[in-house]
């Protein structure tokens, strides 16, 4: 019972459905393409509109308006919790978000930090090891004056 392209599913069968007997879960007969019938969007079952005591008025704003979204008793309960599952998820969904686009800039901070600390490490190296060389050759000059002034 469900219009063509339609999400909310009130109205006719589509050709897939039609095959398919669906009983009202309420009188537990079958709700048939002549019958006013509405399923319920969450768990699927079907109702006659006459046993939910939905107005002929009401089923034709529903049957109109696909924007409309109809839940069984049962589900409805659900959905309301769900609902508010998926709002406090969303939430912190955002606050996970907003903690990963920190650490992100940390790690950017890190990397650039140690960038610089390698570049200072390259740097010092080179001056130790020209001050290391500088040290050689003196005192491999000092030594090499000495046994030459030594000799002589």
């Amino acid at each position: 019972m469900s219009r063509k392209g339609s999400t909310s599913g009130i109205g006719r069968k589509d050709e897939k459905e039609e095959n398919k007997a669906e009983n009202c879960r309420d009188c537990n007969k079958v709700v048939s393409d002549k019958d006013a019938g509405i399923p319920c969007e969450l768990c699927e079952s079907w109702f006659h509109a006459t046993c939910l005591k939905i107005s002929e008025d009401a089923y034709a704003f529903l049957k109109k308006n696909e924007s409309v979204h109809w839940y069984c008793e049962i589900c409805n309960r659900g959905v309301g919790k769900i609902l508010q599952s998926l709002v406090h998820m969303s939430k912190r969904q955002d606050l996970l978000e907003e903690q990963m686009q920190k650490v992100s800039q940390k790690v950017r901070e890190m990397r650039e930090d140690m960038k610089m600390m390698k570049e200072t490490a390259k740097k010092t190296e080179v001056k130790l090891d020209t001050a290391v060389e500088a040290k050689l050759m003196d005192t491999v000059g000092s030594a090499v004056k000495a046994q030459v002034d030594g000799h002589f």
